[in-house]
């Protein structure tokens, strides 16, 4: 049996910042909590770094990699450092 961390994110994006070898991605996600008997939403923001190159030129297409637009990741964790 293989046993890796893996991840899945639904959410909005935030903003796209491409850089020569990555692109990261901010993506914003709400949940409700209780607060003081009343139910307020709260936003979560995560930060997805994508190596695909071809996933990458997907996500800055204007179209695709718009801020806002409902997204949904799923991947591997890793934790290498990247510059």
């Amino acid at each position: 049996m293989i046993n890796n961390a893996s991840f899945r994110i639904i959410g909005r994006i935030g903003n796209i910042n491409a850089r020569e070898q990555v692109t990261h991605i901010s993506i914003a996600s709400d949940r409700q909590i209780k607060k003081d008997d009343e139910w307020v939403t709260k936003t979560d923001w995560n930060t997805v770094t994508v190596f695909n190159s071809s996933l990458r030129k997907r996500l800055t297409n204007a179209k695709v990699g718009q801020k806002g637009n409902l997204v949904i990741f799923e991947g591997n964790i890793q934790s290498n450092a990247h510059k």
